[in-house]
């Protein structure tokens, strides 16, 4: 009977086995048998530093991979707290630079935010969250720190529309700061106001700042409104009109006051 390849070499590598178990075997046949298994052992021990070296790496990887997400998450959240903070700075600017405004005037005011935007071609009017619950009336003056913002037009129990000077039915008494020419500013639908009426020996230039008169007692006087950018003779000959760079940045309002000044005695 033949005896398969592998049972083969099984009984062919017994009686060596058995030796190297006798401790009293010869030195050399030791040392033979050392040389004869080494480039197993050497194999095997190699095979199994490698793996332990994948496995190592692996480990590491995927460990640097969780650490690093996590890392990321917490610039992210780092980030975003900063840009709440920054934000929260520059409101606190803005509101110091409105209430160190407010307190220059003698007049009574309630501070709003602006909610709703209407800039369209035809109007220009804000959305405030303050109404008559908060005391706001129709007409009071809208103001920020830089200067006029326009009046109340509507008021509600809870909020307020307020039309702006840049529309093209707002109509504010103004006087020019050196020459002090009187004149009717509007808007005409831009991001600028037109100032009209104004006398042709009147001496305006351009540079000079216009603000309210007072005049007709809708609006306090001295608030300030723009700045004069270009002069021009009107078409029939008899005044002039100048072109109005506003002090106010409308489409960047965030915060406003409202002025009660209503005066109807005239």
């Amino acid at each position: 009977m033949q005896l398969k390849r592998p049972y083969f070499y099984a009984v062919a590598a017994l009686p060596l086995l058995i030796l190297l178990q006798n401790p009293k075997i010869h030195t050399p046949v030791h040392q033979i048998s050392k040389i004869l298994l080494k480039p197993a052992l050497v194999a095997g021990s190699s095979v199994t530093y490698a793996v332990g070296g994948v496995r190592d790496s692996a480990i590491t990887f995927f460990k640097t991979f969780q650490e690093q997400s996590r890392y990321q998450q917490q610039i992210l959240t780092l980030e975003a707290k900063l840009l709440e903070y920054r934000e929260m700075e520059k409101e606190n600017e803005r509101l110091r630079k409105l209430f160190d405004f407010q307190s220059q005037q003698e007049l009574k005011s309630n501070p709003a935010h602006v909610i709703g935007w209407d800039l369209s071609l035809l109007r220009k009017t804000v959305l405030l969250d303050k109404g008559s619950r908060h005391n706001l009336k129709r007409d009071n003056t809208v103001v920020v720190a830089e200067g006029l913002v326009g009046r109340i037009l509507e008021v509600s129990p809870e909020i307020s529309r307020a039309i702006l000077l840049i529309d093209p039915e707002s109509r504010v008494s103004a006087v020019t700061s050196e020459s002090r020419s009187h004149g009717i500013v509007t808007g005409d639908g831009s991001d600028k106001l037109l100032m009209k009426y104004i006398n042709l020996d009147s001496g305006v230039a351009v540079g000079e700042d216009v603000i309210t008169s007072g005049v007709g007692g809708l609006y306090p006087k001295g608030i300030a409104v723009g700045r004069i950018e270009s002069i021009q003779r009107d078409p029939d000959g008899l005044h002039l009109t100048v072109k109005l760079t506003p002090f106010v940045h409308f489409t960047k309002m965030e915060e406003v006051l409202c002025l009660d000044f209503i005066r109807r005695d005239f």
